[in-house]
């Protein structure tokens, strides 16, 4: 009989023990969440050996790091959908600073067409290879498709006469290009790119970041390739 008042008095005192304990934890889990714990602990404690109240407090300690986990993905799920979404800008362009003065080989610029002119479209190989161009406007349509035929190893430059591929004059504004390059055996050649230098710059146009290399203006989503540039 002794032993069962005393159990009864230890599961009073782990009551109060956990109520106290209750009151710091309660705001961080949840009234509701709290309460249903507190009651399903002492519900199945024994009661010759009632919980105690360290116990407990790890306990809700472990549900209060879960929480504060959940919120942070929550947290991380938006800044991502921010971005993805370009509604966030002042993020895409501290990322896009990080590639001032490093060496980028890039596959994809933007370029000025003015009014009845051209444009000279830059490229990279580093292998010789056989080299098609693919002009297109800012909302991703072709407008020109370009084959060069095999080149050489290296830097290379091409004249676009401003012309579509029915051989209409294209309007005037911005455009964008991208190369690919086959090897010898039909394979796409690695490492070809629209542009490959130092970034020297960087442009804020229409909410996205642009990087400034040789003059010519490049999307983040073009960089294939990022190095140290060279000191000498």
């Amino acid at each position: 009989m002794e032993i069962t008042n005393g159990g009864a008095a230890g599961a009073q005192s782990s009551i109060g023990a956990t109520s106290e304990t209750g009151s710091r934890f309660e705001k961080a889990l949840g009234k509701d969440a709290f309460m249903k714990l507190l009651v399903a602990q002492l519900k199945n404690q024994n009661p010759l050996n009632p919980l105690q109240g360290t116990d407990f407090i790890a306990q809700t300690a472990q549900f209060t790091s879960l929480e504060q986990l959940q919120q942070i993905n929550t947290s991380l799920a938006k800044l991502t959908a921010a971005s993805n979404g370009g509604s966030n800008t002042s993020l895409d362009a501290a990322l896009a600073a990080g590639y001032i003065g490093k060496a980028v080989t890039a596959n994809g610029a933007v370029f000025d067409l003015g009014i009845g002119g051209s444009a000279a479209l830059s490229y990279s190989l580093p292998s010789p290879a056989t080299v098609t161009i693919q002009i297109s406007d800012l909302q991703g349509n072709p407008v020109r498709t370009l084959q060069l035929g095999a080149q050489a190893a290296g830097q290379g430059s091409i004249a676009f006469d401003g012309l579509d591929d029915n051989g209409r004059l294209l309007p005037s504004g911005r455009y964008s290009y991208k190369v690919t390059a086959t090897d010898a055996a039909g394979g796409s050649a690695a490492g070809a790119g629209a542009v490959s230098g130092q970034v020297t710059g960087l442009n804020i146009e229409g909410g996205q970041p642009l990087l400034i290399i040789n003059g010519s203006l490049i999307p983040l989503s073009a960089i294939s390739q990022v190095s140290l540039a060279s000191q000498g």
